[in-house]
């Protein structure tokens, strides 16, 4: 059930990182197609005046740009390199699950012992006494 949790946990927090970057390809994308109408525009022979606000508008749009995918690269890597390290946790849960199943699996096998002993202990305490028995026969004969 625990290690069952912690997975859940690590997929959710996954989940939520690929949203998130997810979104800010989806800005990036936004960004991109404005730029793109914007030069389409500029191109289509605006006048000087409008022009310069145009470029000014295509220069704003190019540092948004810039920014949206500089977050996008961050957040990409970022998720990376939590992936290798749950990877790694995974890699070492697995390494506990095993020794813990086989530690499990050598209590069972002490408890079977334990009761295998339990079970011939009065057959033993029997042949002590006769053993026992037999001794003091002998004493006493002497």
């Amino acid at each position: 059930m625990y290690v069952q949790d912690g997975r859940d946990t690590l997929i959710g927090q996954l989940e939520g990182q690929l949203a998130a970057t997810m979104a800010q390809l989806a800005e990036a994308r936004a960004a991109l197609e404005t730029l793109g109408a914007a030069v389409q525009a500029e191109m289509g022979g605006a006048s000087s005046s409008r022009g310069l606000a145009v470029a000014a508008g295509v220069s704003s749009l190019q540092e948004q740009l810039a920014a949206a995918m500089e977050r996008a690269e961050r957040a990409e890597h970022d998720l990376l390199t939590r992936t290798e390290e749950l990877k790694g946790a995974l890699a070492h849960e697995a390494g506990f699950v095993s020794e813990l199943t086989e530690q499990s699996r050598r209590l069972t096998e002490l408890q079977s012992q334990v009761t295998q002993t339990e079970a011939e202990l009065p057959r033993d305490v029997e042949e002590l006494r006769a053993l026992l028995a037999v001794e003091r026969r002998d004493l006493e004969r002497q």
